[in-house]
């Protein structure tokens, strides 16, 4: 699971808005790229203090993420993962989320397009 932004929209919403990013609701299935975030830590004020996230493009929906070694695809993962990550630092998220007592939580999750 993954905090809201700050105006209510889900994570993968507002993801879905950014050039290269398919809005349609798909599943692991039908997806082309592939979003890990192993850490998206978000203090109490709602700022994104530290972001790892992985991105795995696939052009043949018969292989498993991973599978495609292709230069082209890691260059626009590592152009992908760049771009998400500086996007990331720049949003404000809910903090409803966050346990009480707690100054800041990691989140984890998978996000497909």
């Amino acid at each position: 699971m993954l905090p809201d932004l700050e105006n209510g929209q889900s994570l993968e919403v507002a993801l879905a808005q950014l050039p290269g990013f398919n809005a349609k609701d798909v599943g692991r299935d039908n997806a082309a790229v592939q979003l890990y975030f192993h850490t998206l830590l978000i203090n109490r004020e709602g700022h994104c203090e530290k972001v790892y996230v992985t991105v795995t493009h696939r052009s043949d929906l018969n292989k498993d993420f991973g599978e495609d070694k292709s230069r082209q695809n890691r260059q626009e993962a590592e152009e992908t993962q760049a771009k998400v990550t500086a996007w990331l630092q720049e949003q404000v998220f809910q903090t409803n989320t966050i346990p009480w007592k707690f100054q800041k939580f990691k989140y984890c999750d998978f996000v497909y397009f």
